[in-house]
């Protein structure tokens, strides 16, 4: 059933809780170009995406009768210390460009926080990525009352032949999984892998019965529009044109994988090397991207380790703030828990 929880009648303007996806927000998501300053690019696989992102709630923006924006949030539970918090993903935010320059983004923004964050029944936190260099979009969080939880690094990891490995096994036992995750994400916060953990795109790398490395893994594809500046016009060129990093972006088409989860064991970041390039190798694609915490441990000592590759090397990690609005009734030692730690990045959050 259709609940709308805003009207503007003098504007003719509705924001409306839709009952499903339909077609027309689908294919307004797939013509959406994405990024600010930073790399612009698109994709058209928006249906799967949100098939993974099992009761995210479709908002629709309406002037008239014509469909003039979309956004969604992702309800599920995260943890904050010793405490699970109610928390909401706001992601693919979406204005047609006909109706652009209206303030019609900011009212969806707005709204979307108004109801599901202010107006809740229960506590929760409502969140979502923001662009370091986007510093409008900043402002504006900041002035409604979103505040940075830390920030995150987004990072390509390339090979131009990545070697395969032929001690790649799949993951059987979720429960080993979780036990893992939690021992070594244990000083973060965020996690959620009930519903981030994917078994059967899990792959790991065992010692003596071990795992010493594991990665989840998605394909995924971006059409690239634009890179920021001169030098990312340079980039893109070569990128795109010049053997062999043309393997990248044939054609202004990125295909990676998406990998999430990881893991390697203490002083083993080799292995999860090792892991990564087998990876892209039995795929037949030469990226991979992750996301980690600035300030994350795991993280640093992957840098440390070795090159992460040709595009890591000359574009460096794309930074992004995690803005989040906190409801006043959230325990004080939670929130606490939530500013203090380490973030983790669960796959969808990048959606």
């Amino acid at each position: 059933m259709t609940r709308t929880f805003y009207r503007d009648q003098e504007r003719d303007i509705a924001i409306r809780i839709e009952p499903s996806w339909s077609d027309q927000a689908i294919a307004m998501l797939d013509r959406a170009v994405w990024g600010t300053s930073g790399l612009l690019y698109s994709h058209s696989d928006s249906a799967a995406e949100l098939a993974e992102m099992d009761g995210a709630v479709p908002i629709a923006l309406w002037v008239a009768d014509e469909l003039a924006g979309v956004y969604t949030v992702w309800p599920k539970r995260i943890a904050a210390g010793e405490h699970t918090v109610d928390a909401m993903l706001r992601s693919l935010l979406v204005v047609d460009p006909r109706y652009g320059g209206r303030g019609l983004g900011r009212l969806l923004s707005e709204q979307t926080r108004q109801h599901f964050l202010v107006g809740a029944e229960h506590p929760r936190m409502l969140y979502g990525l923001i662009e370091v260099d986007n510093e409008r979009s900043l402002t504006i969080a900041q002035k409604v009352g979103y505040e940075s939880l830390g920030v995150l690094h987004g990072v390509t990891f390339s090979r131009f032949t990545p070697r395969s490995c032929d001690r790649l096994q799949r993951a059987g036992d979720r429960d080993e999984l979780v036990e893992l995750l939690r021992e070594r994400y244990r000083h973060h916060a965020m996690q959620d892998y009930d519903v981030s953990l994917k078994v059967k795109r899990t792959w790991v790398l065992r010692e003596d019965g071990e795992i010493v490395a594991s990665a989840q893994v998605s394909p995924r594809r971006w059409t690239i529009v634009e890179l920021p500046g001169l030098m990312g016009s340079v980039a893109l060129a070569v990128l795109a044109h010049l053997p062999p990093f043309s393997r990248f972006v044939p054609g202004r088409v990125f295909e990676y994988l998406l990998v999430s989860n990881l893991v390697a064991a203490p002083g083993r970041e080799g292995a999860l090397i090792e892991l990564l390039e087998g990876l892209l190798a039995q795929s037949g694609l030469h990226a991979a991207v992750f996301f980690a915490d600035a300030t994350c441990p795991h993280y640093a000592a992957l840098r440390a380790h070795g090159s992460l590759g040709s595009i890591d090397a000359m574009l460096g990690p794309s930074n992004a703030h995690v803005m989040a609005g906190l409801h006043e009734g959230l325990p004080a030692d939670a929130v606490a828990e939530l500013r203090r730690r380490p973030l983790y990045m669960s796959p969808l959050d990048a959606v």
